[in-house]
């Protein structure tokens, strides 16, 4: 608790701590766990993770790009761990939407996007733990 008269502890951006809400687990806490479990060194274990996720990245844009030229809607190229879930793109159609603060039509372009589908295992497993 603070001492009277002193100002209440700010983040680094200055913004309040958040209180009552999620917390995340960030890249270099994975990373110290990492290291703890597997007897690695931190630094080590954090250039695992990100070539995980180099990795993954890497495939759905070439996903993305295949299916592009073949003219198909969804990426034949998914990243997937067994009993975790799997990472897909899809191609989300153009559409015409409303600009909320002047309420004229605007034109959404078509894009790709990526989407995390969980597994059956993991689903279960977090309906179990409630």
């Amino acid at each position: 608790m603070a001492k009277a008269g002193t100002p209440p502890r700010r983040g680094r951006d200055g913004t309040p701590p958040r209180r009552g809400r999620e917390k995340s687990i960030t890249k270099a806490i994975l990373a110290k766990r990492i290291a703890e479990r597997c007897d690695f060194s931190q630094r080590r274990s954090a250039q695992a993770i990100q070539s995980i996720l180099d990795e993954i990245v890497e495939a759905m844009a070439e996903s993305a790009k295949e299916a592009e030229r073949k003219g198909n809607d969804r990426g034949r190229t998914n990243v997937e761990f067994r009993g975790f879930g799997s990472f897909k793109v899809r191609r989300r159609r153009p559409r015409i939407a409303k600009n909320p603060r002047t309420a004229k039509d605007v034109s959404v372009p078509a894009k790709w996007i990526p989407y995390f589908k969980v597994s059956k295992e993991f689903r279960e497993l977090i309906a179990k733990s409630k």
